[in-house]
């Protein structure tokens, strides 16, 4: 079993055979142009571990982008919340995300077209943050049926993806001074039975995924990696 984990600082794949860790770092806009990040060499020696990679935000060029994914040498591991357009050396371990709930895609056709493009291989993230209004929004049997239609449209396309899910926010912790969400635990449990209901087998993901963060408005700031560290153990016991 894998599973992925985003977290306030970084981004985490662990278990068995795969361990990524995907650091935070914002690339260039275009005013800034194609301007390359810089780094010291120690730096650089850290970006160079495969378990490190980017975060790419605002709209870099394909080039910008490219030359700034260069720093990590052969590890070029990297994530993005769009499906922009890049060079297609840069595709080789990017990490796609397919969104669903209110951003669930309208048009399945076009992204096996896109699949297509991809690397064969490459893993996909199924919806980004389904319990919490205002990211994905899904119901959990709204997830359920939209997680095995996306699964069967990628796997179609490319029968060798990997599927990450459900990329819940935290597991038993919600937030502090806000309105608060379902948990993350409450959410996947309901999920995980109105899948079995709906197609007579448990959830077929290959990576679990689970995005990580200390939101303490009542206590700031929010650096409170303890409470990372606790929801990443919450399930990984869930898990066993």
């Amino acid at each position: 079993m894998h599973y992925f984990v985003k977290g306030l600082l970084k981004y985490t794949w662990r278990w068995a055979s795969l361990c990524l860790l995907i650091g935070f770092m914002l690339l260039p806009r275009p005013g800034v142009g194609g301007t390359v990040l810089s780094a010291t060499t120690q730096q650089a020696a850290q970006m160079a571990d495969k378990r490190f990679g980017l975060t790419v935000t605002g709209s870099p060029t394909p080039a910008a982008l490219t030359a700034n994914l260069a720093q990590l040498g052969n590890q070029r591991t990297w994530y993005s919340f769009d499906q922009r357009s890049v060079n297609p050396d840069d595709n080789r371990q990017r990490i796609q995300l397919v969104r669903t709930g209110t951003a669930y895609p309208s048009n399945l056709t076009a992204l096996q077209n896109y699949v297509r493009s991809m690397p064969t291989g490459s893993y996909w993230m199924i919806g980004n943050e389904p319990n919490v209004d205002g990211q994905d929004n899904a119901t959990p049997a709204q997830y359920a049926t939209q997680y095995e239609t996306l699964k069967n449209a990628i796997r179609q396309a490319d029968p060798t993806a990997r599927l990450v899910g459900p990329n819940m926010l935290n597991w038993d912790q919600t937030c502090g001074g806000c309105g608060g969400f379902p948990s993350g635990q409450n959410w996947t449990t309901q999920m995980l039975a109105a899948y079995q209901s709906q197609y007579g087998h448990p959830v077929d993901f290959d990576v679990w995924g689970i995005h990580t963060y200390g939101i303490t408005w009542n206590n700031l700031p929010m650096t409170h990696y303890d409470i990372d560290i606790s929801q990443v153990s919450a399930l990984r016991s869930y898990l066993n």
